[in-house]
């Protein structure tokens, strides 16, 4: 058995995923998955630390192969290949983590859709009426006649970005404040 095959035999054991047991081990998680998939080599340091994060000893991990291997054929000196010689082994590798972190990123996009969703304000039309010496005033006929008396001033009413509206029913007057510029501006009602 490989040591990738016992680390993911390990990990299924004790119904851990990849994520903790590389948070265990102090790695990031493709850097655990590329263990598993026998794509990485660790040091004896890394395997110290991926034996503890699993609850196993260290003989326990060691590539059973690798072993038989050693003790069967005389050491050889081994020429290391650098990493960016075996861009295929790296891509392979990378495009699992990748293909994971789009189907993240799809799920989260769905959960916002759903909020958002739900959160969806009510496009009914609402009216505010009240009644002031026997008259009826609705708000909406306030609003029209504060647009109008601000684009008489010679301002556009697309450049209206927040309105404020103070009603004082004893003087029949609405005040107003446009985009937080409060200058006693009101109408009558």
């Amino acid at each position: 058995m490989t040591l990738g095959e016992k680390l993911q035999v390990l990990r299924t054991q004790k119904k851990l995923s990849q994520k903790a047991v590389a948070a265990a081990a102090g790695m990031h998680a493709n850097t655990y998955g590329g263990y598993e998939r026998g794509a990485k080599k660790p040091s004896d340091a890394i395997l110290e630390k991926l034996a503890e994060a699993l609850g196993c000893s260290l003989e326990e991990l060691h590539d059973d192969a690798q072993t038989a291997a050693n003790e069967a054929a005389p050491v050889e000196a081994v020429t290391a290949v650098p990493e960016e010689a075996a861009p295929e082994a790296e891509e392979a590798a990378v495009k699992p983590a990748k293909k994971e972190k789009k189907e993240k990123k799809a799920a989260g996009a769905l959960k916002k859709a759903v909020r958002k969703a739900a959160v969806k304000k009510s496009t009914a039309d609402v009216a505010h009426i009240f009644e002031v010496d026997g008259d009826q005033i609705r708000t909406d006929d306030i609003t029209d006649r504060i647009y109008e008396a601000y684009k008489a001033e010679g301002h556009r009413i697309g450049n209206i970005k927040t309105l404020e509206i103070y009603y004082n029913l004893s003087e029949r007057r609405a005040y107003y404040v446009i985009n937080g510029k409060a200058e006693n501006q009101s109408v009558e009602f």
